[in-house]
């Protein structure tokens, strides 16, 4: 831990404690100590994906860019004194320079109202790792999405941030509430219930309503519980398998034509291998609708499968002439594929 995390760990250190306490009183307001001038508390302002939302909400509705790069300068120079978070705002004196003559200056932020509050917290409670990344002081996308799906808008948009200054400058914002805006930036990397306080609740209350839903829910049955034991998922009875396929009403694929055109790369006949993927195919259908099936004798699958040929292929005389030769009985064979091929013929 460097010097800037054991600063900042300071300014929280009264923010840590972890475990709500039903009866602690809320917290409304928390005022955070000064920045020390000329330090840089991250890579730049706000390194958090929620800090940016931050910054830029303020950003996007500046009138004026110069006052933007002077309010980055006035917060390295440490011209803003300690800082105070409270509901719908955060406020703080920033000076030119001279701490003798500051600006009390204000960005208000809108709260959440208490049926969004409840909203919100029905999401989180129902979410258990979401709590855990908001202690260790993170804020999951996630939850951000979940609380916008139930009306809850946590992070602002575009001109949600409200700045106020008593300097005489016109512009919104001004160096003095752009000053203050990029260090609240930091606060709100080190901790995002600074972002929640704003809106309107502090953790410890937060907290608090977060284990009264949980205490509740188990009470009347557990539903805060996620997921089964372990011994009753082993000692539950296997479901029943479901019921096997009904027969094939759809014709088979024919499968030749689409591998007739298949290069092959060994010495085997693609045009055999065609016939034979057709032939499989056929069975497979064939076993499917319950015809099952009976092995024959090499010279009948020879007849059989050459009479396939002629079905599915194109010039097919090269193949069966080859399945002739190989059937030992190739003066019988022409006579026996026309029979199979046309069975009810004399």
């Amino acid at each position: 831990m460097n010097d800037d995390d054991d600063y900042l760990a300071a300014l929280f250190a009264d923010e840590d404690d972890d475990e709500p306490d039903e009866r602690e009183e809320p917290v409304h307001a928390v005022t955070f100590p000064a920045f020390e001038p000329h330090r840089r508390y991250g890579k730049k302002f706000a390194d958090t994906w929620w800090g940016n939302a931050w910054t830029e909400s303020m950003e996007d509705t500046a009138l004026d860019r110069e006052q933007l790069r002077k309010g980055r300068a006035h917060a390295f120079a440490g011209y803003v004194g300690p800082i105070t978070v409270s509901q719908g705002r955060v406020s703080a004196s920033v000076h030119d320079g001279d701490h003798t003559h500051p600006f009390s200056t204000v960005v208000r932020l809108a709260q959440v109202t208490d049926a969004g509050w409840d909203r919100f917290l029905d999401q989180a409670a129902r979410r258990a790792g979401h709590v855990a990344a908001l202690l260790d002081r993170d804020m999951p996308r996630e939850l951000v999405t979940a609380a916008a799906d139930a009306g809850v808008r946590l992070l602002p948009g575009f001109d949600d941030l409200d700045p106020d200054c008593a300097c005489p400058d016109w512009n919104s914002p001004c160096r003095h509430a752009a000053a203050l805006s990029y260090q609240v930036s930091w606060l709100l990397d080190r901790d995002p219930f600074v972002l929640l306080l704003v809106r309107g609740r502090g953790e410890a209350e937060l907290m608090a309503e977060l284990h009264r839903r949980n205490a509740g829910a188990a009470a009347v049955g557990g539903t805060a519980e996620v997921g089964v034991p372990a011994a009753e998922v082993w000692s539950a009875t296997p479901a029943p398998l479901p019921e096997p396929p009904g027969p094939l009403l759809a014709p088979p694929l024919r499968l030749a034509p689409l591998l007739a055109d298949v290069e092959m790369v060994s010495p085997v006949d693609d045009r055999a291998l065609a016939v034979l993927a057709a032939d499989a195919a056929r069975r497979a259908a064939d076993l499917l609708a319950g015809k099952g099936f009976t092995a024959a004798d090499p010279w009948s699958d020879a007849v059989r499968l050459a009479a396939l040929a002629h079905e599915v292929l194109d010039n097919a005389e090269a193949v069966v002439a080859t399945a002739a030769a190989a059937s030992g009985r190739p003066s019988e064979f022409p006579l026996a594929v026309d029979a199979e091929t046309h069975p009810g013929r004399q």
